[in-house]
This record gives C-alpha cells, sequence and structure tokens, in this order.
C-alpha cells in the first residue's frame, strides 16, 4: 500500500482539482501561489518535488515540458476532457509562439 498523501500534496492535488472549471491547467507558479495560502511554499524549488511525487503517483499529469512556464494538471479527467485539454494546452503554446515571432 502506498503512503498516504502529506498535507503539502494534498493542498497541491486539490488547487488543481478546485480550479479545474476555470483554470484547468496551472503554471508551476501560479499553482505555488495558490497552494501556498494554505500550505507555505516558499518558492518553486520547495514545490517541484511535490509535483514531481503526484506525477509519479499518477495523480497529476505534464500538459508542457518540465522547465519555465511547465503547465500541470489533475490526472482525474476522463479521456474525452483530458484530450480537449491537450488540445487547448497545445492551441495556446502555438498561439504564444506566433505572436513572439512578431
Amino acid at each position: 500500500m502506498r503512503n498516504p498523501l502529506d498535507a503539502l500534496q494534498r493542498r497541491v492535488l486539490g488547487v488543481l482539482i478546485e480550479k479545474a472549471k476555470t483554470t484547468p491547467a496551472g503554471a508551476m507558479g501560479d499553482l505555488r501561489a495558490r497552494a501556498a495560502r494554505m500550505e507555505p511554499i516558499a518558492d518553486l524549488a520547495e514545490l517541484k518535488p511535490v509535483v514531481e511525487g503526484l506525477i509519479e503517483r499518477g495523480l497529476i499529469i505534464e500538459l508542457t515540458p518540465s522547465g519555465r512556464g511547465q503547465i500541470v494538471s489533475h490526472n482525474l479527467y476522463l479521456p474525452p476532457e483530458l484530450a480537449d485539454l491537450r488540445s487547448e494546452v497545445a492551441r495556446l503554446r502555438d498561439a504564444v509562439r506566433e505572436l513572439a515571432k512578431c
């Protein structure tokens, strides 16, 4: 049996689930700010191992590669919802690339 989630892991996952309807995916900086309201998170370096642990458990998914601006979401979507979310993230990423060319 796996170890239960600690308070910080529960808070991070809870933020992603709670905000899923209005913000289905979030950048790490935004996630840290939201989760830190309930459980102190000093910086992104402290958040990273929490997120990595939740990814290893299959509770969070990476929608963009790790690094600056990484976007993650909870992994409790139905398959069609997850496909829509991945498409939307790809569309937004492409739009940002196009704007950067201007």
